[in-house]
């Protein structure tokens, strides 16, 4: 028997223990608006239970099991409850089918204000859900006598409710907190504290995203705006992470820290529109008017029932945005009081703050520092309000626009001017990226800490203040690169302006700037200059490996790739297979940064590298986007047909017909689009012989990629990005 099949001595062990262990292997269950919550129900998929809650009763899921929710609304009148957990090893999830919508509707809740959906139990995910019209919170995570621990809460909607959106947090007694190790990632929350919609309340209204008694907490990538409430609320909570989420227009504070020590909020986006729904009147003075929420703010409010109550103290803020807010960052030294202890606040982008961007009331501060941000104020709003003692504060390496700081917050190491952004005054992160020639540009002062800028893109030495650092640098070190590796020189001027431009306009554009070297990596070994230097499919394979992985090539991967061109694979797919390898994306990643554009973006983009092989016109961006977009506000038939007509559009166009593929071009051009790869020898081999044997049109084939499992997973991306407009 060939050695391939037989078992090893410890594999076969392994397998009689787990047979003889009575382990239980990982089970499905299922819930459906036509199922039953009998004593006797089964909850398989043809006998589902009819609610969450009935799953978790005892004997039925557990570690490791999955609990699948069928597609429909389902309006409770009882709260849902997830009372049994799993294991590290094993966690319990609970999740809509795969390709199904669950709305749970809690307008039928009784009127004391329960949550739709309670997380009781640890090593619990709960994904994918919409969750609205709760007479009390949307999602929570609130233990009994016993830790919750290890529990996900992501990629959840949740909007209408008379509370919280999402709510953590619990003490166990005077003294432990009941929530440890949380992740709430990837959720939009929008339309909750529908409690204060009158916007008559002084206080106690909830949070839209809040963290009480918790610590190891990670909020990351939600968006959470338009509530009647603070948008994200850290109270009485050690050690959370508040890390690039889109925070807009709630009420009153956009990112509050009540009681909060050791958080670190970075690379957050932070700012008001201008929707006058959601601001607050803060003074309750004739002749002054609403105002929208502060960007982050601070204050140790009272909390009576907690023996020792925790100080706000050793906060990081860095690398986020603030635009349009009250204030930038406030302080508040109402109820306890007690001023901001071992604050540091750095590489921070303040723009136009309506009252000021830097606000602290009179306190007892001490070791705080305010660098490396940069300020712009327009229309004379001052950039501080500080009074009182503020020895508590170091001030340096800050860049202010539109006037001078209070003298207090100055210092010698500061500059003053135009920091040249992108497109100052728009509402995303690549508008306040710094441009070629920014006076801004390594003007600050490195910190220990801080080595990441918003794209998490690594700072310069010395870094420049503010949230992103240029990107002139980066660009300029992979043009020369390319330059350098397939060219075999150095760049001309004009050359490294154009494609330095290029990425530019990509960026500005809300394309992931990696895309824009990918594309100009195909055209530079596409060029007249490479192709006269004639080059044997040995020397093309070495020269992919000096401009994609950075190194020589071993012996073995130089082989291979020979040995696939020699067969007669196209040239193109192995580039493509360098182009979109690991290695190659770790490459970008670490000299770019995270510059991630939404789905539809990416599809237009390949589009235009894989047919066209070119980066989009600006114009042409816009259209495919916009119809693109139009589509996703109508749905998932929708997205599927426009997929389908651009993408027989993009082929049919004189351009790509007057590239005058052949057939092996073809398919290597629909791996590239569709499935953003080279292609696998046998399946290029298998969809090559189609067309040559005439078993599929063209166009047949096109609509086969399109249908494959790869690529309706990247539609359905698409589709769950939502809609923009």
């Amino acid at each position: 028997m060939p050695s391939r099949f037989l078992l090893r001595p410890s594999t076969l062990l392994g397998l009689l223990i787990l047979l003889f262990s009575g382990a239980a292997a990982a089970r499905d269950w299922f819930v459906a608006p036509n199922g039953s919550d009998s004593w006797n129900a089964s909850g398989s998929i043809n006998a589902p239970f009819a609610s969450i809650s009935r799953a978790f009763w005892s004997g039925y899921a557990g570690p490791g099991d999955t609990v699948y929710v069928r597609g429909g609304t389902y309006w409770l009148n009882a709260p849902q409850w997830v009372s049994v957990g799993g294991a590290a090893a094993a966690p319990l999830t609970l999740r809509p089918y795969p390709n199904e919508t669950v709305i749970l509707d809690g307008a039928g809740l009784p009127a004391t204000g329960p949550a739709v959906l309670t997380v009781l139990a640890s090593h619990v995910i709960v994904d994918g859900f919409t969750v609205r019209n709760s007479t009390g919170i949307g999602i929570q995570i609130w233990p009994d006598s016993t830790p919750a621990e290890n529990v996900v809460i992501r990629n959840n909607t949740v909007h209408g409710c008379q509370k919280s959106g999402i709510f953590i947090g619990h003490k166990l007694d005077q003294t432990t907190t009941g929530v440890r190790n949380i992740q709430i990632t990837g959720n939009t929350l929008y339309h909750n504290v529908q409690e204060n919609r009158a916007r008559t309340w002084t206080s106690n209204w909830h949070p839209a995203l809040g963290i009480l008694y918790s610590q190891d907490v990670s909020v990351h990538g939600n968006r959470v705006y338009e509530n009647y409430g603070e948008g994200i609320s850290v109270m009485q909570s050690r050690r959370i992470g508040v890390s690039r989420n889109v925070v807009h227009d709630n009420y009153s504070v956009n990112l509050y820290i009540d009681g909060g020590a050791e958080t670190r909020h970075e690379a957050n986006l932070v700012y008001s529109t201008g929707q006058t729904d959601y601001f607050r009147d803060f003074y309750h003075t004739p002749g002054k008017v609403p105002l929208p929420a502060s960007g982050i703010q601070i204050a140790n409010e009272s909390w009576p029932e907690w023996t020792t109550p925790i100080m706000a103290a050793n906060n990081v803020i860095i690398n986020n945005i603030f635009i349009g807010n009250r204030a930038a960052l406030s302080y508040g030294n109402y109820q306890n009081g007690g001023g901001l202890k071992s604050l540091r606040f750095a590489f921070n982008t303040l723009y136009a703050q309506v009252e000021t961007a830097l606000q602290v009331d009179p306190d007892t501060h001490s070791d705080n520092e305010f660098s490396n941000n940069i300020s712009v104020q327009i229309d004379g709003v001052p950039h501080t309000w500080l009074s009182g003692d503020v020895s508590g504060f170091r001030f340096h390496h800050n860049f202010w626009s539109g006037g001078a700081p209070q003298p207090v917050a100055r210092s010698a190491s500061d500059q003053y001017g135009d920091p040249s952004f992108n497109r100052p005054g728009g509402y995303t992160a690549a508008d306040y990226i710094l441009l070629p020639g920014s006076p801004a540009v390594a003007a600050g002062q490195t910190l220990t800490g801080v080595s990441q800028d918003y794209f998490a893109k690594s700072r310069q030495t010395p870094p420049s203040p503010g949230a992103s650092e240029s990107l002139e640098l980066a660009y300029n070190t992979l043009i020369d690169h390319y330059y350098m590796a397939i060219l075999g020189r150095a760049p001309d001027a004009g050359g490294r302006a154009h494609w330095g431009n290029e990425a530019l306009r990509m960026q500005i554009a809300g394309v992931d700037v990696q895309e824009a070297f990918r594309v100009m990596a195909g055209w530079f070994f596409r060029s007249p200059e490479y192709l006269a230097k004639q080059t044997g499919d040995e020397q093309y394979a070495a020269d992919l490996y000096r401009t994609f992985f950075n190194r020589q090539p071993d012996s073995g991967g130089l082989s291979f790739w020979v040995g696939q061109l020699a067969q007669g694979m196209p040239r193109s797919l192995v580039l493509y297979a360098f182009l979109f390898s690991p290695e190659f994306t770790g490459y970008m990643q670490n000299l770019l940064g995270n510059t991630g554009s939404r789905s539809e973006v990416y599809a237009v983009v390949d589009f235009y590298r894989g047919f066209l092989n070119r980066l989009p016109d600006s114009a042409g961006l816009d259209y495919w986007l916009g119809r693109f977009r139009a589509a996703q506000c109508q749905g998932a038939a929708a997205i599927n047909a426009e997929v389908d007509t651009i993408s027989r559009q993009f082929i049919a166009s004189a351009e790509y017909v007057q590239r005058n593929r052949n057939n092996s071009d073809y398919v290597a051009d629909l791996y590239y689009a569709f499935l953003r790869r080279g292609a696998e020898p046998q399946g290029f081999q298998y969809w090559l012989d189609q067309l040559n044997s005439g078993a599929l049109s063209r166009d047949q084939e096109r609509l086969a990629l399109l249908q494959s499992p790869e690529f309706q997973g990247r539609v359905q991306q698409i589709i769950q990005q939502g809609c923009l407009l």
